[in-house]
């Protein structure tokens, strides 16, 4: 039986330590966390921009609404001052 010599073996546990490299794993998952954040930070600003638009939207529908409502209401007023 002959005897086998693994010669490359220092070289394969160097490659084994820098694909396990601490230093290379934890800026990946820098990487990742801050692609998290960034994609929160558009997801927040994305839902900021549509609370403005449907705000303008009610602020619009209320302004057209408004000059009604005050007219009923002092039309309430003047029609119970009668009654009363």
């Amino acid at each position: 039986m002959p005897l086998q010599l693994n010669l490359l073996h220092e070289e394969i546990l160097e490659h084994r330590q820098r694909q396990r490299d601490p230093l290379k794993l934890s800026i990946y998952a820098g990487i990742g966390l801050a692609a998290l954040l960034v994609l929160n930070y558009l997801w927040i600003g994305y839902r900021v921009l549509e609370s403005k638009s449907r705000l303008n939207s009610v602020q619009s529908e209320w302004a057209k609404v408004e000059p009604k409502v005050t007219a009923a209401q002092k039309r309430a007023e003047e029609l119970n001052g009668i009654i009363s």
